[in-house]
């Protein structure tokens, strides 16, 4: 049964991995790129901060033990125990991959280790938790699953990961959120009320 998953595993990445033209080997390279999003992290703290003004600092700690979760629970110690090899090292089929070559003719291949994605895991820890601050009151906030998924879904068109590792980086995404989540609500008392808004109105 392990070998059947572990065959499907490698046929899914390599099915997306081979759908590729020169228009997406570019734009999904940066929609990988973690410096690129900063503009949108930046419009999220803004709808925070107007949604949560006194309680804004309490945001920034929930946010920062997201991440510190998200990332040190899938790099600093998933991959570390688990020692899966990337597609992208793997002697088996790292041949038949089509990875993002740079300008001086090297290939982009990831970290030797790829079990779970930490893009995955920490996309899908910053969806949720706007989600759980943000989407609780508007429905336009759902946009972020689609954008977290897309960001899983580059670095499997890369060829550095394979499904199920990012499956298991949203896994740890979601969790990270909703513990920090949590944590805020009851230690933090971060105030849940919705705000009264004409009908009609939107939040973003």
């Amino acid at each position: 049964m392990i070998e059947v998953l572990k065959n499907i595993d490698t046929w899914l990445l390599l099915l997306i991995n081979s759908s590729n033209n020169s228009f997406f080997d570019g734009l999904m390279w940066w929609i990988s790129d973690k410096f690129i999003w900063i503009p949108l992290y930046l419009f999220l703290l803004f709808k925070l901060y107007q949604k949560y003004r006194s309680d804004i600092w309490k945001i920034f700690i929930v946010i920062t033990l997201t991440i510190g979760l998200s990332d040190g629970i899938s790099s600093g110690i998933i991959k570390k125990q688990v020692k899966r090899y990337r597609p992208s090292h793997h002697l088996e089929i790292k041949d038949s991959l089509h990875l993002h070559k740079y300008q001086n003719g090297t290939y982009y291949a990831g970290g030797k280790y790829g079990f779970v994605s930490s893009h995955a895991a920490n996309s899908a820890a910053i969806a949720f938790l706007i989600l759980l601050f943000l989407g609780r009151f508007s429905k336009h906030y759902y946009w972020m699953i689609i954008w977290s998924l897309t960001v899983s879904y580059s670095r499997m068109y890369l060829g550095v990961h394979y499904p199920s590792d990012i499956i298991g980086g949203i896994l740890v995404g979601v969790l990270s959120a909703y513990i920090s989540y949590s944590l805020g609500v009851k230690f933090l008392k971060i105030s849940l009320k919705r705000e009264n808004k004409p009908k009609g109105s939107s939040i973003i």
